[in-house]
């Protein structure tokens, strides 16, 4: 089983090991817990995690929100004891050659009923004197395999498979152009999980979308802009601006910017363009690609796919759901509701 998580675009593009935290008198590399269960909240969020390359710098906001995650991801994995525990687990399976593919498989099973119930899991890989926060977002249903997101190799997925000796994670990545093969061996791995969501800071994505109060339309642009069905420009419903997820995050992918109409529509049906406000069909900006969250709860839901238009409208509470180009209110496909993040 495999969810839809992907390190390329789901996962953070520096490497844990080049990240700084610093703490009275005490400073250092290294915030794989912060790293997972931020990207973890990401994710869960439907948001665009921070797609910079470049390692945040102490007091940036990425890098402040991944040490705020660190603290809890310590709290739930080494000040309560459960990483001595774990190391004096490895210690004692290590003296008496123990089977650590047969001691492990109970965290298999434990990361298997989460993946099955759509959530990725910090997996806590260990060994004695050395422990580690990572993702596991697939497992193999045939053997104890499964594949994680390793902070330390960004845009990249370790695959890890039990042995008698240990866990070995073998992955592939690349560091300045230069590519390197990963083989390491764990003794063993917990399953964290005492992860809770936090919602994380909007902190990337493309800001400037507005909601028409005349068509409900999501539109790109100030307080008037683009084409409204209705006649001449779209108008703001209110001040409130919205986030969309450009060329990156998870959900449905295939919305595009029409540059006729200024508004935001499907172009993933080979049957339907979509009617344009501004006339004919809807013409698309063709390097921007946006992804919207579907069942998210990070931002403002309810927002629907019109079968005729294709374009992006809020269905309100009232039920009354804007005029669409083809001549009478929009009509929802029913199929999927997405949740889009405004600030």
């Amino acid at each position: 089983m495999r969810l839809a998580f992907d390190p390329k675009t789901d996962g953070y593009h520096f490497s844990n090991n080049d990240i700084m935290w610093s703490w009275a008198f005490f400073s250092g590399k290294n915030l794989c817990g912060g790293m997972i269960y931020s990207a973890l909240d990401y994710w869960l969020a439907g948001m665009e995690i921070p797609q910079t390359a470049a390692t945040p710098p102490q007091g940036d906001p990425v890098q402040k929100y991944i040490l705020d995650r660190q603290w809890t991801a310590h709290a739930n994995t080494v000040f309560n004891g459960r990483v001595l525990d774990a190391w004096e687990a490895d210690v004692f399976e290590n003296l008496f050659g123990a089977d650590a593919g047969k001691s492990n498989e109970g965290q298999f099973d434990l990361l298997k009923q989460y993946l099955k119930s759509g959530q990725p899991m910090p997996v806590f890989l260990h060994k004695p004197g050395h422990a580690h926060h990572t993702l596991g977002f697939a497992a193999s249903d045939s053997d104890f395999s499964f594949e994680i997101y390793n902070p330390n190799y960004p845009d990249s997925v370790s695959q890890l498979r039990p042995e008698k000796n240990g866990i070995r994670e073998k992955a592939l990545f690349t560091r300045g152009g230069q590519s390197y093969t990963v083989d390491n061996l764990w003794r063993g791995f917990l399953i964290d999980d005492r992860y809770s969501y936090k919602r994380p800071p909007q902190l990337d994505g493309e800001s400037g979308w507005r909601m028409c109060a005349s068509c409900r339309l999501i539109y790109y642009g100030g307080d008037t802009g683009g084409t409204c069905p209705q006649g001449g420009s779209h108008n703001a419903i209110s001040k409130t601006v919205y986030v969309l997820n450009k060329n990156a995050g998870h959900g449905q992918s295939g919305w595009k910017k029409c540059w006729k109409c200024s508004g935001l529509y499907y172009a993933g049906d080979p049957s339907s363009a979509g009617l344009c406000p501004d006339g004919g069909i809807h013409n698309p900006k063709q390097k921007t690609d946006y992804t919207l969250a579907v069942g998210g709860f990070a931002g403002q839901s309810n927002w629907r796919r019109c079968i005729y238009c294709e374009g992006l409208f809020w269905l309100s509470g009232g039920g009354i759901g804007g005029l669409c180009p083809g001549g009478d209110r929009h009509e929802s496909d029913l199929s999927k509701i997405y949740d889009i993040v405004f600030v």
